[in-house]
């Protein structure tokens, strides 16, 4: 959650680039520790801290540039753990064999000072960071507009270039009076099609702008600046609410009522003109923030992510722990254990890269994937009692660790899912919160099988049913967000 909590206050850009500083302060603050206690503070304490700083919040900037593809690209993503996970034990024996431990902590602390470039370029896309801005230059670009060789660049050019830029639309008219509307709703206009005959422009109620205004007269004036362009033939409202011209588009000067000029000749100074306004930083309190991690625990859907979280973790980290010891409890080859990790990397990789599209491509809604995959999952881990050659052994794990790539890569995608996008922070920083809790419980149930049960099975056999649990769990995904939305209403009126 804290992760959250600083992501929403100080932006992900900053926070990530905290995370390497800290990561590499905790690696490099190893090389002095006197005892192996003060080992386990530096690295389990102030690297742990660096490494959720540094290696959480990027997924929200992965899922803001991408929406057809979303789910491939969180694959991709995430799929440097798997691949650095085959010549990253390499390097670090080698790196112990020559410096010894205390040279493995600082050429390690070196390595964790590379997240900090990259995090330097870490944005929110333009149509996430300035919406309207964006509006408006989609707009611009999609207008059609051709400009002769022999316009002079002028002052005078500069300013119908920049007028034009900054319009609220792009109509077929070359010249605006713009007055203000008294009593009226805050309407803003965006062109919709390409097309020119007819041209409709959407009427977007939600949006506001600076002022409220209406066209009370328009004028052709002659000019070669834009070929084309044609006198106003008709603008008319249609039944959805838009308005449809019927001629080119084209704007050549828009007016602000407040800043009207009744001199025609006299033109305002580019200096006095304003900017676009950004969208404001969140610069939310920590009381604020506080509120939003309460309201997303009430979501249901939120709270199921959170239990899909928990269990991957929960299954996740006894197989790590224990697959090695299992395969020798079934008498199987010393010599090929080393074997076995790569089996479950190759399964992981596999999953993060390669399921992507069935979400991407509709070919399963998410719930019915998500159900899908936990319930494979939740069956391969309890076969793993029964693989009693080597061979069988490892392609359950491989199995099992291509569902275990699936449901890792689908957890962010999930948040920007069922999350609002100005929650998006706290969401992907909190979602961890559950299984941060559980696993506290895996050391001794891990303890408790080999030590008072003297077999795996059981433990297997119990973390497959859970598996299979949570993946139910997502046939009541409609239920939740009705749940959700009743939830966002009462919110509402009780603000009202």
């Amino acid at each position: 959650p804290l992760v959250g909590i600083l992501g929403q206050r100080f932006g992900i850009r900053t926070v990530t680039f905290l995370g390497g500083f800290i990561a590499c302060l905790g690696s490099v603050l190893c090389c002095i520790a006197p005892t192996v206690a003060w080992i386990a503070v530096f690295w389990g304490g102030i690297h742990g801290l660096g490494f959720s700083l540094g290696n959480t919040l990027f997924q929200v900037i992965v899922n803001q540039y991408f929406e057809k593809y979303r789910a491939t690209a969180s694959g991709i993503v995430l799929s440097g753990a798997c691949i650095g996970s085959f010549g990253f034990p390499l390097m670090i024996e080698s790196i112990l064999d020559n410096y010894g431990l205390f040279g493995c902590f600082l050429i390690l602390g070196g390595v964790f000072l590379n997240v900090m470039p990259p995090s330097l370029i870490l944005k929110s896309p333009p149509w996430i960071e300035n919406p309207e801005a964006y509006a408006r230059q989609r707009a611009l670009v999609k207008g059609n507009v051709e400009e002769p060789d022999d316009v002079p660049d002028d002052l005078q050019t500069i300013r119908r270039r920049r007028k034009y830029s900054r319009s609220l639309s792009n109509c077929s008219i070359q010249e605006f009076d713009l007055h203000s509307m008294t009593n009226a709703q805050q309407v803003k206009f965006y062109r919709d099609s390409k097309v020119p005959h007819p041209r409709k422009l959407k009427l977007n109620k939600e949006a506001q702008d600076e002022c409220n205004v209406v066209c009370t007269s328009y004028s052709k004036i002659n000019s070669s600046f834009y070929k084309g362009a044609d006198k106003l033939t008709s603008i008319k409202e249609t039944a959805n609410g838009g308005l449809e011209s019927k001629s080119k588009s084209t704007v050549y000067h828009i007016y602000d009522s407040s800043n009207y000029n009744p001199n025609p000749n006299e033109e305002p100074k580019l200096g006095e003109e304003e900017a676009p306004a950004k969208k404001p930083k969140d610069n939310s309190s920590l009381l604020e923030i506080s509120k939003k991690m309460v309201l997303l625990y009430k979501n249901p859907v939120y709270i199921l992510i959170s239990l899909n979280v928990a269990t991957y973790f929960w299954v996740f980290i006894p197989i790590l722990t224990v697959v090695v010891d299992f395969s020798r409890d079934k008498g199987l080859p010393m010599e090929s254990e080393k074997f076995l990790i790569h089996a479950l990397t190759i399964g992981d990789l596999t999953g993060r890269l390669c399921f992507g599209w069935v979400t991407d491509k509709n070919v399963l809604s998410f719930p019915i994937f998500m159900m899908l995959v936990f319930l494979f999952q939740g069956m391969f881990i309890c076969l793993l009692p029964f693989a009693m050659t080597f061979v069988a052994y490892m392609m359950v794990l491989i199995l099992y660790g291509v569902t275990a790539g699936i449901i890792f890569v689908y957890f962010p995608v999930l948040v920007y899912k069922y999350v609002d996008q100005k929650d998006q922070a706290i969401g992907v920083g909190c979602v961890g919160l559950f299984s941060g809790v559980v696993t506290f419980g895996i050391p001794p149930l891990i303890g408790f099988f080999r030590d008072q049960i003297g077999s795996y099975d059981g433990l297997f056999y119990i973390i497959g049913l859970m598996s299979i649990i949570t993946g139910c769990l997502w046939l009541l995904e409609p239920m939740f967000l009705k749940s959700e939305k009743h939830q966002k209403i009462e919110v509402k009126e009780e603000e009202t």
